[in-house]
């Protein structure tokens, strides 16, 4: 799993690669998958926790 914009250090820690841009993570799957694959992309917002009182 490639992941884009996350923070390098927890990225690889988790067991991902990490990319700066979607254009690099394309170029690191086509090393491996080829150029005519097909991709899923994954958009998770940002994980909230919030201290009601």
């Amino acid at each position: 799993m490639i992941v884009v914009g996350g923070d390098d250090r927890a990225v690889r820690r988790l067991g991902f690669k990490p990319a700066t841009t979607m254009t690099d993570a394309f170029e690191m799957a086509s090393d491996v998958v080829g150029r005519d694959a097909t991709i899923t992309h994954v958009h998770n917002p940002p994980i909230l926790m919030a201290d009601v009182t």
